[in-house]
């Protein structure tokens, strides 16, 4: 008998004599799966080399696979026995896994990468943790322990802390995902209040961290839970028709939806929430509508109304409740679509008062208004119900385009509307939550600005009078550049009392001092020669008069020298509005005593002002009436004791002055 040499090969035969007989395929070995038997360093930072010894290391480095926490990372050397590999970024700790063509092994232990914002020098202890358990933990000043625990993609948790010592501002909990994408942080504060919600679920399986921060210049302990948040609880059908439906949250950090639909798009919708429990406050029940899509159209928190919430598209929508932290209880909520803003007819811009009322609980309504390109417009409300109080009531004009070009609430009176465009303006209400009631409308085309004639810079009074509801006046003056003007108003109607508006204006409109009501105007320096107009606004549909009085201010006058030895010097001012001036010598350092006294009685308390004056003009100090002044003098030269009546006051007043080194 012959062996072939084949025999080795896959197509081996067995010759027998004449007969050639094939030998069956020998199978090739099957490669042992890989074991992991340690790693080194136990924790890590990205890009960091980290050693794995283990067993049946396949030869070729290529055919090593490693991922830490479901990561690829990079291989960057071999032996027999160990692979040197590169931490991945974007990846939290947890276990490493290596491949080869003989299978797959797993680490017993895991690794601990530290997270965003922290060091590896910084870890003072780590650990995996159980969902659900309490773990207490003691952290030294200045450091972090690290937790690990498993979560599965779309789940959400919370950390429950308790027993932080020391207290007030000492820890802070982060929690991060697989891939370190921070699920909610807590400073200090939240941590003493118990509980850290993240705002974000787990994106993706696998190992989460958690972070407990040591911010306190001592050692320290604190008891840390990591809670599993049950999936927002399906609380039912909302209705639409004004049914009240009760809601409850009974697990704590769970969030909550009822779900409706519509039938048409566009359609509106108000909720009204009553009867949050004690334990929300005003604001730990936070509440909102929802797409489909998860896009927000509207929300509030608590006990609150949410008002004509459009709904643009017909769907499924959810009306969602998230707790704040752990808080748990009950609100009612009220639905109801709301009709189409209902038509109140026309109004008509001539004064005529029209009473529209509003019954349906959250609908809004309007009126229309033809208007014309230019015209300046008035609308005054009146007669408010007082359910509507001050602000319960939004009210606008609207173009026919829906621009608003003014707005008010409650009774009240918009004023100089400029109509940008013919056509038919919508006057637009909207009663606050489920708020009815009525209010009293007037429109008004205002005139163009009545010319009252001449006003004399001579002191002489010119009574102004405005006749026309809505309608403003003016009286012009002609001034020299340089000049100053005073303007005092007096005897005002009674209608007018402190509610109409008067000024000083150039020729081009700028506004150069205005007052209300009866005023004195200090003087103004006219900044050209040219037509000044005096402008009188009564508010809203006002009527009646106002008498004006102006004349040009003289420069201020020389009153004399003041003798510093005590000798009285009397200063008198005889013209209205004007100022005046004494001047002393002064050394600075000079100690001043400086007496006022023997104010006319024209001036009273406080109806002239005397002021000191550096030599470079600048006020040093600043007295009223009669009264003693000490001061010391900051500079040499001459000062000056300047004068100020008030308004138009005029009289005297007397001044003596003694000086010491």
């Amino acid at each position: 008998m012959q062996v072939s040499s084949r025999l080795f090969t896959a197509s081996a035969a067995l010759v027998l004599g004449a007969t050639t007989v094939p030998l069956l395929a020998t199978p090739a070995l099957a490669a042992p799966p890989p074991v992991i038997t340690s790693f080194t360093p136990a924790s890590a930072a990205a890009d960091d080399t980290v050693t794995l010894t283990a067993t049946n290391i396949d030869l070729v480095q290529a055919n090593n696979t490693v991922k830490v926490n479901g990561v690829n990372a990079t291989v960057t050397g071999k032996t027999l026995t160990t692979l040197t590999i590169k931490v991945p970024p974007d990846t939290s700790g947890g276990k490493i896994v290596l491949t080869t063509p003989g299978g797959t092994g797993t680490s017993a232990t895991d690794i601990f990468i530290a997270p965003p914002f922290s060091t590896v020098a910084e870890m003072s202890s780590t650990a995996r943790t159980t969902v659900g358990t309490k773990a207490s933990l003691s952290i030294p000043a200045g450091k972090k322990a690290i937790q690990l625990f498993d979560a599965t993609a779309g789940e959400r948790f919370a950390v429950q802390t308790a027993g932080a010592t020391p207290g007030g501002c000492s820890f802070e909990v982060g929690l991060w995902d697989a891939r370190l994408v921070n699920l909610g942080t807590a400073d200090c504060r939240r941590v003493n209040t118990g509980w850290l919600e993240t705002t974000t679920v787990a994106l993706v399986t696998g190992t989460q961290t958690l972070v407990v921060n040591n911010m306190s210049t001592s050692a320290g302990l604190v008891d840390v839970t990591v809670v599993k948040i049950p999936a927002d609880a399906n609380l039912g059908t909302l209705p639409l028709d004004g049914t009240t439906k009760a809601v409850d949250i009974t697990s704590p950090g769970q969030n909550g939806y009822l779900s409706f639909t519509t039938t048409a798009i566009n359609q509106k919708i108000s909720v009204k929430a009553t009867g949050a429990s004690a334990t929300y406050g005003c604001c730990g029940m936070r509440w909102g509508i929802y797409r489909a899509d998860g896009t927000r159209l509207g929300s509030s928190t608590g006990n609150a109304y949410l008002d004509s919430v459009l709904l643009p598209s017909i769907g499924t929508y959810q009306l969602r409740f998230d707790p704040l932290d752990a808080r748990t209880g009950s609100i009612n909520v009220t639905a109801s679509l709301i009709g189409a803003d209902a038509d109140l007819g026309t109004l008509a811009l001539d004064g005529t008062t029209k009473t529209v009322n509003f019954s349906t609980p959250g609908q809004n309504a309007y009126l229309t208004i033809a208007g014309t390109t230019g015209q300046k417009v008035a609308i005054q409300t009146t007669n408010a119900s007082t359910a509507f109080g001050c602000c319960g009531l939004k009210w606008g004009l609207y173009t026919p385009t829906g621009t608003r070009i003014g707005g008010s609430s409650g009774n009240a009176y918009l004023d100089k509307l400029t109509l940008p465009t013919t056509g038919n303006y919508q006057l637009r209400f909207d009663p606050a939550d489920t708020k009815t009631g009525s209010v009293t409308v007037a429109g008004y085309v205002l005139q163009t600005d009545a010319d009252l004639g001449a006003l004399p810079l001579t002191g002489t009074p010119t009574t102004a009078t405005v006749n026309t509801p809505g309608q403003n006046g003016y009286l012009t003056f002609t001034g020299t550049a340089g000049q100053k003007v005073a303007l005092q108003a007096t005897n005002t109607s009674a209608t007018f009392g402190k509610k109409v508006t008067w000024g000083m204006y150039t020729a081009s409109g700028t506004r150069l001092g205005s007052a209300s009501g009866n005023a004195y105007l200090n003087p103004v320096t006219l900044p050209a020669t040219g037509t000044y107009q005096v402008r009188i606004d009564p508010a809203d549909t006002r009527t009646g008069s106002i008498t004006l009085t102006g004349w040009v201010v003289p420069a201020d006058i020389a009153l004399g020298t003041l003798p510093t030895d005590g000798t009285p010097v009397t200063a008198t001012i005889s013209t209205p509005g004007q100022n005046g001036y004494l001047t002393f010598s002064g050394t600075s350092g000079q100690k001043v005593t400086l007496k006022a006294s023997r104010a006319s009685t024209a001036f009273g308390c406080c109806g002239v002002t005397w002021t000191i004056k550096r030599p470079d003009g600048s006020t040093q100090k600043r007295w009223s009436g009669n009264v003693t002044g000490k001061f010391t003098l900051t500079a040499s030269g001459t000062h000056q004791v300047y004068v100020d009546p008030a308004d138009v006051k005029i009289g005297s007043i007397t001044f003596s002055a003694t000086v010491t080194n």
